[in-house]
This record gives C-alpha cells, sequence and structure tokens, in this order.
C-alpha cells in the first residue's frame, strides 16, 4: 500500500510504509537538468546538485554528518541527469527522522559559499577529464549529440571545461532558487516509518514554499530524415559502437513492447545479439542494448566494442537482427521467457528501497503520476508477438539511424560501413 497526496503549493508526495524493512529513504527530487540549459550554462545543475550537499545552515560541516551518517550505516548524496535530480538519505528505518532534518537542511538552506562552489567546480573539471579519458563516455557523448542534434537534450549532463569555469556563485544561487520552486518538486519516503509522523514533518517544511513561475523545456520533436554518423577519430585498440533509433517519451502505451524487444535484442545474456556476437562467435566480449526515456523523447540502442579487424562483421550481425525482427515474428519461448524475466527482474529490484524510492520519483517528476509494480506487469503480460514486431517496424526505420563510433577506421572501412548501414 502507499499514499499519493500534492500540497497545495504543488508538491507530490509519495509514501511507501514497508513493515519489514530495516532501511529507510528519502528522496527529493526537482524537474530540472541540463535540458533546462544553454551552451553557455552547460552544467550549471549538476555544479548546484553538488553545491547543495557542501554545508547547510544548521550542518556546517559536511565531514561532521558523513561521520554520524558512517556511524549508523547511513548515506546521503544526490544525482543529476537531463531532466531530473535526486538526493537521498538512505539510513536504518529507526534513524528516518533524524535524516529527514538533515536532508531538508540541506536542501532549503545550502550554505553555497564561494570556496565550496569552486571546490566542486575543480572536481567537475576533473570528472570530465576522466569521461574524455574513457572511450564508451566519450561514445555516448557524441551518441546523444547525434541523435538529439541541436536540442538542449544533446548537451551533456557534465557541462564542459569552458562553460563550467564560466559558472559563478550568483548563478549557482539563481539556480537552487529553481530547484527548490514546488512547481519542480517530488518527494518519495520509502521503508518501515510512523507514516503520520513523516507525513506531518513534509507538511510542515515544504508547504509555506510558495511556487514561483516554472519555465517549461523546450518540447522535443523528432525531424530526422536522415540517417546521421558521427566518428571521432581516436588511436586505441578498439572500435566503440553506439547504434541507435529515436523512440518516444515515457508515457507512451508502446513502452512495454519497446521493453520486450529491448530485451530480446540485446538486453540478457540469453539475447539475439549476445548469442550471436559473444555466445557463438566471440567477435567481442559484451554487447548490449537499452532504451532510454524522457518525458517527450527516447531511444534504443545498441553498445559495443571490438578489435578494427571484427567491426565490420560486428556490424552486419547487428544490422542482421534488427532486420529479422522488423520481417519475423518473435517466437511464442522468446516473448514467454522475456516476459517472465522482465516480470522477476523487476520484482527483485523493486526488493531495494533505494531504487524504489528513486525509480518512483523519477515518475512523479516526469509522468506526473506512478504506475504500480502490479500495473507494470499487467501491460508487460498483454504484449504480443505482433506488438513487438510492429514496434520494430515503426522505429528501425533506415532514415532515423544514428551512429556514433569512436575508434580508427581507415577510408575503404568507411564506405563498407556506410553499405552494412541499410535496413
Amino acid at each position: 500500500m502507499y499514499q499519493l497526496f500534492t500540497l497545495k503549493n504543488g508538491i507530490k508526495v509519495l509514501l511507501m510504509p514497508r513493515a519489514v524493512s530495516k532501511q529507510g529513504i528519502i528522496v527529493i527530487g526537482s524537474r530540472l537538468g541540463s535540458r533546462f540549459e544553454t551552451t553557455k550554462n552547460n552544467g550549471i545543475f549538476h555544479l548546484t546538485e553538488h553545491a547543495i550537499l557542501e554545508g547547510s545552515a544548521n550542518f556546517p560541516d559536511p565531514l561532521e554528518i558523513d561521520r554520524k551518517l558512517d556511524a549508523i550505516a547511513g548515506e546521503i548524496n544526490s544525482s543529476a541527469d537531463k531532466d531530473i535530480i535526486l538526493f537521498y538519505i538512505l539510513l536504518p528505518s529507526l534513524y528516518l527522522g533524524n535524516g529527514f532534518e538533515i536532508l531538508t537542511d540541506f536542501i532549503l538552506h545550502p550554505l553555497l559559499k564561494g570556496t565550496l562552489v569552486e571546490k566542486e567546480k575543480n572536481a567537475i573539471l576533473e570528472e570530465i577529464n576522466g569521461n574524455n579519458d574513457d572511450l564508451y563516455d566519450q561514445a555516448e557523448t557524441i551518441f546523444e549529440k547525434t541523435i538529439f542534434s541541436k536540442h538542449p537534450l544533446a548537451l551533456p549532463i557534465l557541462g564542459n571545461h569552458e562553460s563550467v569555469a564560466k559558472l559563478t556563485v550568483s548563478k549557482v544561487e539563481r539556480c537552487w532558487r529553481r530547484i527548490v520552486n514546488p512547481k519542480n518538486l517530488a518527494i518519495t519516503v520509502v521503508g518501515n516509518f510512523d507514516q503520520v509522523k513523516i507525513k506531518s514533518k513534509i507538511i510542515n517544511t515544504f508547504s509555506p514554499l510558495k511556487s514561483r513561475f516554472s519555465m517549461q523545456p523546450q518540447v522535443f520533436k523528432n525531424i530526422q530524415f536522415k540517417r546521421r554518423i558521427t566518428i571521432l577519430p581516436k588511436d586505441s585498440e578498439q572500435i566503440i559502437f553506439q547504434i541507435g533509433f529515436p523512440t518516444f517519451g515515457r508515457d507512451s502505451l508502446s513502452y512495454f513492447p519497446l521493453s520486450v524487444l529491448n530485451r530480446i535484442l540485446g538486453g540478457k545474456y540469453s539475447s539475439r545479439l549476445f548469442q550471436k556476437i559473444r555466445g557463438e562467435k566471440g567477435l567481442a566480449y559484451d554487447i548490449c542494448s537499452d532504451i532510454c526515456h524522457y518525458q517527450d523523447a527516447g531511444y534504443i540502442r545498441i553498445i559495443f566494442a571490438c578489435s578494427p579487424k571484427n567491426f565490420l562483421e560486428n556490424l552486419d550481425i547487428v544490422m542482421n537482427e534488427i532486420r529479422r525482427l522488423k520481417k519475423d515474428k518473435v517466437t511464442p519461448y522468446e516473448l514467454r521467457e522475456t516476459k517472465t524475466y522482465l516480470k522477476g527482474h523487476a520484482v527483485v529490484k523493486f526488493e531495494n528501497v533505494k531504487y524504489t524510492a528513486e525509480f518512483y520519483t523519477s515518475q512523479l517528476l516526469r509522468l506526473e503520476k506512478i504506475i504500480p509494480l502490479k500495473i507494470y506487469k499487467k501491460s508487460i503480460d498483454s504484449v504480443k508477438r505482433a506488438d513487438v514486431q510492429e514496434i520494430a517496424r515503426k522505429i528501425f526505420v533506415n532514415e532515423r539511424l544514428n551512429l556514433a563510433l569512436v575508434g580508427n577506421i581507415n577510408t575503404e572501412q568507411q564506405k563498407e560501413l556506410e553499405k552494412i548501414l541499410i535496413l
């Protein structure tokens, strides 16, 4: 059982008591991220997310808080995505009330001192350096720039050296005020807690916040009419690929057949791509597919790395499997086994209070509602073989193919690559 309600100022609150849980978690999320930025201030939400947890009015010393949390096996942290920011505190259920006081003070009364902001800027610049040295991170960056083109969704969450270096304390303060705007906020509590007490704390703490104008993100419109190929030359032992196609927003009913398709294609060890490339031929150490969805946009992509001598053969296998999904229905066994996997995997994941709280907070922010586990399982069960083929035919279109490649290929290999990339 759960309780979902909305404060008068617009903050959505989800309470999910678990009587047998030894852990409790509070997640406070905001509907903001890098898609709300420009090239000039790219990285501001990520920097602000860092800075908020660097001290607050009642807890000015983060080290002292870390020591207290370590003593009770607690954890406080945050994460930023392109469209949402999540802050959480995870600790034994017995101390959930104390955790609420700590987390809310950090979010509502952060210090945001100049020295702290500069320190976090330096840390983020090092994080950017690390990403620039990681071939997989580079491939993901150029893939999203390719598939989202000039839309703000193409902006990296971390920002870049030039944009982050120019961010100031005053910009961080303005960004923080946008984050704590009630129109952007959602709160989720999961664990063994006194529902009446936690609800009262939330109402008393967050009801005084006044709603302000909240800027809406630029809507993503899929206007891709020809395939896009981006190659980043890199002297490396392997070539990294990401091949993808735009899909739709998270609230689309097509999400469920696409989830089934993704698992059959490359979402598990028994998937077609893993078995063909790794299981049968050993042409790559790993290959997978995944799906990503925002409020109004999404994609499915295939990710793999291999030596230059194997990449054309691997690419040919990938394209053949995509064609096969469009041409033929998946087998009854594949459909049945994949449904069982997806439902079972979801049950296991939702045993984890952190996953549960972050997942439902994300749904509240992106969909303004939640899809309970039982509804998810019913929706997966309703998927038919024809539904999977229909979504494959709809999405896997030659003109909407996007390829990001990091590594060295010669002119002849590139010509061959472009021949293979035809559906």
